[in-house]
C-alpha cells in the first residue's frame, strides 16, 4: 500500500512537469507547422516517382514491389525514413536529443544577423534563381564530400547502407545529418535574401532530382547526364560497393562539379550498391540510427586520442 501511494505521489508531482517539457520540445521541433499542403507535396513526389517507374521499369524491379511485397530490411528502413520525414518527426528527435539547446542557440544567432539589408541583392528574379541554384549545388557538392570523410561518415553511412534502391531511399538520412544540411541551406537563404517562392522552386527541383536518382530507372540522359545534370545511372556509381567507385559522382543536381574536380565516373556495367561489411539493415530502424550516434561519438573523440 505504501509503495502504491509513493508511486502515485511521484506521478502526481512529475507527470505535469514532464508533459510541459515534452510540449516545449514539440513546439521547438516544428511538428505543429505540418500542413496538408506539405503532406500533399511529399506524397505527390513519391506518387510521381512510382508512376515513372511503372512506365519505365519492369514490375519485379520497381520500388512499389520492393516496398510492398515482402520488403527487405533495407526497404523497410527507406519506408520508415520517409514516414519520419513526412510527419517532421526527425526534427522532433533532434530537439529531444539536444534538449532544444541547438535550436535555442540558432534562434539567438539569427537574431543578431543583419536582416535589414541582404549581403547581396540581385534585381533579376531569373538571375537570382540561377545563381542560387549554382551556389546551392556547389555547397551540396562540398558538403557531400565532407560527409564521406572522418567524423561525418558515421552519419552518412546510414544512407549508403541501402542494399537496393527504392524511390524512398532519398529520405534515408540520419536526422543529425539532415538538420545540419537544413542549417546550411538557411544560411544561403539569408545571405542572398532569397524570396520564399524561389527557395521552394529550388527545393522542388532538387527533390524531384533526388527521387529519380534513387529510383530504378536505367537512365543516363546522354550528353546532358555526362556534362550537365546528375543522372540516375551516375548516382548509382556513387552508391557502388566497388572500391573503384568510391569517392565518385558526389554531385547533387549538377554533374559539372564532378567534372571540374575530377570525381566523375560513368556507369559501364551493372553494379551492387551498399557499403563494405555493412552493419546496417540487421535489426531495425532505431538501432541503425543509434549506431550512427555511437559511431559519431567514437569518431569524434578519436580525433583527440593519441596516435599510435
Amino acid at each position: 500500500m505504501l509503495i502504491a501511494a509513493s508511486i502515485a505521489i511521484v506521478l502526481y508531482c512529475f507527470v505535469p512537469v514532464v508533459a510541459q517539457i515534452v510540449q516545449k520540445l514539440v513546439n521547438l521541433s516544428g511538428i505543429k507547422n505540418l500542413t496538408l499542403q506539405l503532406l500533399f507535396y511529399q506524397v505527390g513526389l513519391v506518387v510521381v516517382g512510382l508512376l515513372i517507374e511503372l512506365l519505365f521499369v519492369p514490375t519485379n524491379e520497381s520500388s512499389l514491389k520492393k516496398l510492398i511485397h515482402q520488403p527487405s530490411k533495407s526497404a523497410l528502413n527507406d519506408l520508415i525514413s520517409w514516414g519520419f520525414t513526412l510527419f517532421n518527426l526527425e526534427n522532433f528527435f533532434f530537439v529531444f536529443c539536444t534538449f532544444g539547446i541547438f535550436h535555442f542557440l540558432m534562434s539567438k544567432f539569427v537574431e543578431i544577423l543583419p536582416f535589414s539589408k541582404p549581403f547581396f541583392e540581385i534585381q533579376s528574379p531569373l538571375a537570382s534563381f540561377i545563381i542560387l541554384l549554382v551556389l546551392s549545388d556547389l555547397k551540396n557538392y562540398i558538403w557531400h564530400r565532407i560527409m564521406h570523410n572522418n567524423v561525418f561518415w558515421s552519419l552518412h553511412a546510414f544512407h549508403h547502407s541501402a542494399t537496393e534502391f527504392t524511390i524512398l531511399t532519398t529520405y534515408r538520412t540520419h536526422f543529425l545529418q539532415k538538420i545540419v544540411s537544413v542549417v546550411l541551406d538557411t544560411f544561403l537563404f539569408i545571405i542572398f535574401n532569397v524570396p520564399t517562392i524561389q527557395f521552394f522552386y529550388l527545393r522542388a527541383l532538387q527533390d524531384i532530382q533526388q527521387i529519380l536518382q534513387h529510383s530504378n530507372v536505367n537512365w543516363n540522359w546522354g550528353w546532358i547526364g555526362r556534362w550537365l545534370l546528375v543522372s540516375p545511372n551516375a548516382h548509382k556509381i556513387h552508391h557502388s560497393t566497388n572500391p573503384m567507385h568510391f569517392d565518385k559522382n558526389y554531385g547533387n543536381f549538377l554533374i559539372i562539379w564532378d567534372r571540374i574536380f575530377g570525381t566523375y565516373a560513368p556507369l559501364e556495367h551493372r553494379i551492387e550498391i551498399g557499403i563494405p561489411t555493412n552493419p546496417y539493415n540487421q535489426s531495425n530502424y532505431f538501432s541503425d540510427i543509434f549506431r550512427g550516434i555511437l559511431d559519431l561519438k567514437t569518431a569524434f573523440f578519436g580525433l583527440f586520442s593519441p596516435k599510435k
